[in-house]
């Protein structure tokens, strides 16, 4: 039974005006998991336009595990790698049943 997050990464195929390519998404650890879900209903606005950068920051990797890019490229990606990637991440990083938030 796997009790821990890992840096294991999930490939996943992507396309983004026509052209298909690899990423490689990590499953986040559940606290970084709970702070995105936190920070997408925030009262504060920039909290809130930041918190799926942040974790795309976190969950795309290079196919070695490593970082694929920091939070500031990730607010610089185009609408179409937004939308692909949070695609993705949000397929790796699905609950399979009950969090444990209660």
């Amino acid at each position: 039974m796997e009790l821990f997050s890992t840096n294991e990464v999930h490939p996943r195929e992507i396309k983004i005006k026509g052209e298909t390519g690899t990423v490689y998404v990590r499953k986040l650890p559940a606290l970084d998991l709970r702070r995105f879900y936190e920070e997408t209903r925030s009262d504060d606005m920039d909290v809130r336009l930041n918190a799926g950068f942040r974790a795309l920051s976190k969950a795309i990797r290079k196919e070695d595990g490593s970082p694929r890019m920091t939070f500031e490229e990730a607010q610089r990606l185009s609408l179409e790698a937004t939308k692909e990637l949070t695609r993705v991440f949000m397929d790796v990083n699905k609950a399979d049943d009950d969090p444990g938030n209660d």
